[in-house]
Formats: C-alpha cells, sequence, structure tokens
C-alpha cells in the first residue's frame, strides 16, 4: 500500500511537471520580464491563454498570455473592502444576497476593471464592472454535468 501510493505520488508530481514544461519559452520570458522576483510560478494552459498564478502581497494574482508571449492581463484576487468606491455599492446593491466566489481586479493593456464571480446551483454569473460600478459585460456559464 505504501509503495502504491508512492508510485501515484510520484506519476501525480510528473504529470504536474510536465504541465509546466509545457509553457512556450517565450510566454516564460515574458512572465520573467513582466514579474522577475516570482521564482517559481504554476502554470496551467486555461481560458485560450497560458497563466501563471502566485501569491503576491496584493492577492493571488493570475497573469495571461498568448502563445507568443504577449500580455493579455492580470488578474488580481482582491477583498471586498479594497475595491473602488463604485464597485463596492454595484456588490451592495445587486448582490447582498448573492454567493460571491471571486473579486478581482483585471488589469488589461488598455484598461482596468473589475471581474465579481458567483455561483448558482447550476451556472456561474461573471459580471465585469469599471471602477465606478457600472456593468460592462455579464456572462453565464452553465455547469455541465452527469446526473446519477
Amino acid at each position: 500500500m505504501k509503495y502504491t501510493m508512492s508510485l501515484l505520488m510520484g506519476l501525480f508530481f510528473s504529470l504536474g511537471v510536465m504541465a509546466q514544461n509545457t509553457t512556450p519559452v517565450m510566454v516564460l520570458n515574458a512572465f520573467s520580464e513582466r514579474a522577475p522576483e516570482v521564482m517559481n510560478p504554476f502554470w496551467e494552459y486555461r481560458e485560450g491563454a497560458f497563466v501563471a498564478m502566485y501569491a503576491h502581497e496584493d492577492g493571488l494574482k493570475k497573469v495571461f498570455f498568448d502563445k507568443d508571449g504577449e500580455w493579455l492581463e492580470t488578474r488580481t484576487r482582491q477583498v471586498q473592502d479594497a475595491l473602488p468606491k463604485g464597485v463596492k455599492n454595484f456588490i451592495n446593491e445587486h448582490y447582498a444576497a448573492a454567493n460571491i466566489t471571486y473579486i478581482g481586479e483585471v488589469e488589461q493593456p488598455s484598461r482596468t476593471i473589475y471581474r465579481v464571480e458567483s455561483e448558482l446551483l447550476t451556472y456561474v454569473v461573471i459580471k465585469l464592472l469599471s471602477k465606478e460600478g457600472d456593468l460592462l459585460q455579464e456572462n453565464r456559464i452553465d455547469w455541465s454535468f452527469i446526473p446519477n
């Protein structure tokens, strides 16, 4: 049993290392230029981009790059108290009873916006807001699952 557990742990570790090694060199270099103080971020491929995740004093950061190393955006998880007044007002008005699962600042090449995610039983709602609290975009992602 102990041997099997060790074997499984080694396999999972190897797969994790392999997943991290699939990040293109151009992306790795672009990240190093953008955040030279970060030595070992966790890499994943999601939403059509290579994403570096790491803990930062401002909160968990996710930095998105395209396959050529072009920076797309940086998301920083935030607590509600750190948000601009307009965003806080929007949340207090529209999310008083919601289960908010993520609030964050999203830096993009041309703007900074705020992302609010809430999970419901069968879907997730993602709202993008200006710092003034204006709703810029809303998306709904339905859960797909196979019932028993």
